[in-house]
């Protein structure tokens, strides 16, 4: 089925060069087994991308057990775009989802000293929290 999802995702990406298309396709060619193509499509759709979408994608692919991909593109967009509190937030998410406790814990805790307010602390602590109790 790979053949045809390369078909669809060429298509789409004709009409709409976008950052989940180019995601998309990314991931088509990674499983392909073409991780030198998969690499140069991620560069473009990092280049082009928002926050926002960085970080709902990641979101996305954590929910699909992809937490190791979703740490891959959280850090190659944190190097390219001067990452903010919820970029280290979201790695931290990630790296914890992956199984690596002390990057994400460091990670949240870089979160926490960038984040802009009380609230956004409080959101913070509790995942710190979260993340401590399950060693």
């Amino acid at each position: 089925h790979l053949d045809e999802a390369h078909s669809w995702i060429d298509r789409s990406l004709a009409v709409n060069r976008n950052f989940v298309s180019l995601c998309m396709k990314s991931d088509i060619l990674d499983r392909s087994g073409n991780a030198s193509g998969a690499a140069k499509v991620l560069d473009e759709a990092i280049a082009g991308a928002k926050e926002s979408d960085v970080i709902s994608y990641a979101q996305t692919l954590r929910r699909d057990n992809r937490a190791d991909r979703a740490v891959a593109i959280l850090e190659q967009f944190e190097v390219k775009h001067d990452g903010s509190w919820s970029i280290s937030r979201s790695l931290g998410e990630s790296y914890d989802a992956a199984g690596d406790r002390a990057k994400a814990l460091s990670h949240l805790n870089e979160a926490l000293e960038k984040a802009p307010g009380e609230a956004e602390k409080e959101e913070i602590r509790k995942v710190i929290q979260a993340v401590n109790e399950r060693k």
